[in-house]
């Protein structure tokens, strides 16, 4: 209940960045002293040494942050870097307790942010290099060869592209805090948004394509065997449920004559029915014919020794001692077996399984939407926007076909697309 009431608390939402920051400093400052004085065994779950490095590394991190060295940073770089900065340590700070939660996801995402973190300072530091080595004029005239074979290598993707992956990560997981500490984080991130990051974005909510974003890979196979699997057990209650309808059909053979021809003019028009239906039944029996081939040849095998010379025979059960039936039951079962796998399966609609992959699949698109809805609030790129509105354009045909299934990310396209088009300040 603590841990709950602990974990709650750290949704409160400050009105400025600098206080957020500055709140949570504080509580990883008396969680790092309190490891120090009583060590991972003290923890209800204990962390691994790989773990608990990382913690090292964030409250590193967090705490050489001093103030003389932000106020330099501002004079240099300007507001940006430090806003991104402020960003990047409120997420390393709220990885770091989620290491208490689910340290696996934790670790791996805060050895990521450090990460982007060195790759922004490395790229600050050029910026600078490249600024003052600028004023002179023989150093301006050298950097083109070098220039032009940094840029032969092959590109890595930008900090932002890293940002995007890992806040789409967290978003999948099933943590209201992340999802609410994304939501909160997001915007202040959005002027960096740049064309391949949206893309990244948009490829979660894409309609047109029928895998699973969430699916690590090796999971789509589970999850299609495990509908499989719950398919040949509603066909099994099926099956079962029609051989108790062969009781109950015997039973209500004494019923009166008037329901009775009642039930005769039912069936004659269930009977015109299938005459209109013949044609497409055709096939069906051709399969079921050689399905009946194949299910005789099978039991034949399975019978052995006790098959008789010709199907007129029959085989005499009183001749057969017990050992001989029960090999007799073992034979005939696998052989039913064999021929319910090799027997094609008729799909009437998605399983519970699907259905169930189906609600998390949209409910973590619609998750990402509050994303675009957030990203579009904070002036926006204009080509990006165009880019969104073209891509909209492309669903709302995927989206009505199958509204039935994507009738809440249907209203969703239909919202930002009426907010693109209010739209009266762009970036650039």
């Amino acid at each position: 209940m603590m841990r709950g009431m602990f974990f709650h608390s750290l949704e409160h939402r400050h009105t400025k960045l600098a206080n957020e920051r500055a709140f949570l400093v504080s509580i990883v400052h008396h969680v790092d002293g309190l490891l120090r004085t009583h060590g991972i065994k003290s923890l209800r779950s204990p962390l691994t040494d790989e773990q608990l490095n990382c913690w090292h590394k964030m409250f590193a991190t967090v705490a050489n942050d001093s103030p003389k060295k932000k106020q330099s940073k501002k004079g240099s770089n300007g507001d940006d870097t430090t806003q991104c900065e402020t960003v990047f340590h409120i997420l390393l700070m709220h990885m770091g307790l989620h290491l208490f939660s689910d340290p696996e996801v934790a670790c791996s995402s805060i050895m990521e942010l450090e990460c982007v973190m060195k790759r922004i300072e490395e790229k600050a530091k050029q910026r600078r290099q490249s600024g003052s080595n600028g004023e002179s004029k023989g150093s301006s005239k050298k950097k083109p060869s070098g220039e032009l074979s940094y840029e032969l290598e092959p590109a890595e993707p930008e900090w932002i592209e890293v940002v995007v992956d890992l806040f789409l990560n967290l978003l999948s997981q099933n943590s209201h805090l992340l999802r609410k500490v994304i939501g909160h984080l997001f915007p202040h991130l959005s002027s960096e948004i740049t064309l391949p990051a949206l893309n990244q974005i948009l490829s979660v909510i894409n309609l047109k394509d029928k895998s699973n974003p969430l699916a690590v890979n090796g999971e789509d196979e589970e999850n299609e065997s495990e509908a499989e699997e719950e398919g040949e057990e509603e066909e099994e209650l099926e099956s079962a449920s029609e051989e108790s309808g062969v009781g109950s059909d015997a039973e209500n053979n004494d019923t009166p004559k008037e329901e009775n021809d009642a039930d005769d003019d039912n069936d004659d028009e269930e009977e015109e029915e299938e005459d209109d239906d013949d044609e497409e039944l055709m096939g069906d029996e051709e399969e079921e014919e050689n399905i009946t081939d194949t299910m005789r040849q099978t039991i034949q095998t399975a019978l052995g020794g006790a098959n008789p010379e010709t199907d007129t025979e029959s085989v005499d059960l009183d001749e057969l001692d017990e050992e001989q039936g029960r090999k007799l039951d073992v034979a005939l079962s696998a052989a039913f077996r064999a021929f319910r796998k090799t027997k094609p399966r008729k799909r009437k609609g998605p399983t519970r399984v699907e259905k169930q992959m189906d609600t998390v699949l949209t409910h973590f698109r619609m998750r990402v939407l509050d994303l675009i809805d957030a990203y579009l609030k904070q002036e926006p790129d204009m080509l990006l926007c165009l880019e969104l509105m073209l891509y909209i354009f492309e669903m709302l045909p995927v989206g009505l076909r199958e509204e039935a299934k994507y009738g809440a990310i249907l209203k969703r396209y239909i919202h930002i697309f009426n907010t693109l088009i209010r739209i009266k300040k762009f970036k650039r």
